[in-house]
């Protein structure tokens, strides 16, 4: 993929590093506009107008919903990423048969240990009411599993967090989007 970057230059990205290395260089430019520009083409939407989010859903009519939910995932973890939060895994499953489920992001700010589920559907609305309880019953599972497999992360506060993706707008992060009522 090539992409052309207003005061960045033409890059050929083949991979997700190279995609993190011209956002980096991006955004270290200054501007958000040459940052939405890079996004927009790593998620195949050309031409994006400026200072609006790439459009992460499909064009085709049947494609794969896990593809929407790859890329809605990728962008928000660059969301989280910008807004200064270092990306602890993504996707985290946990075993099988263990009644939790897969965590999207754990991302980490100084002392808080977020777990950042993603809701993209056609409206902010229909994605922030995405998240049943049900759900946030296994996250908090999975979440207590995390911990006990990675000690290093026992001793930062908990978060469970949101981040919510329509198209065309950029994700809407909902910090302590709900709390562990045990």
């Amino acid at each position: 993929m090539v992409i052309t970057v207003a005061g960045c230059g033409t890059a050929a990205v083949t991979s997700d590093d190279a995609l993190d290395a011209a956002l980096r260089e991006a955004l270290a430019e200054g501007s958000l506009r040459d940052a939405a520009t890079v996004v927009a083409a790593a998620t195949g939407v050309a031409n994006a107008p400026s200072m609006r989010a790439p459009c992460v859903w499909p064009r085709r009519v049947g494609h794969e919903r896990a593809r929407l939910g790859q890329r809605a995932e990728w962008l928000c973890a660059w969301v989280l990423r910008a807004k200064g939060y270092g990306i602890v895994a993504r996707r985290h499953a946990s075993h099988r048969g263990s009644g939790a489920g897969e965590i999207d992001i754990l991302a980490r700010r100084g002392g808080v240990l977020a777990v950042v589920e993603v809701k993209a559907r056609r409206s902010l609305d229909e994605a922030a009411h995405a998240l049943r309880a049900v759900q946030r019953r296994r996250l908090v599972r999975a979440a207590g599993a995390v911990l006990v497999r990675r000690p290093d992360l026992a001793g930062l506060a908990l978060r469970f967090d949101a981040m919510l993706v329509a198209p065309w707008r950029w994700p809407r992060h909902v910090m302590d989007a709900w709390r562990d009522e045990r």
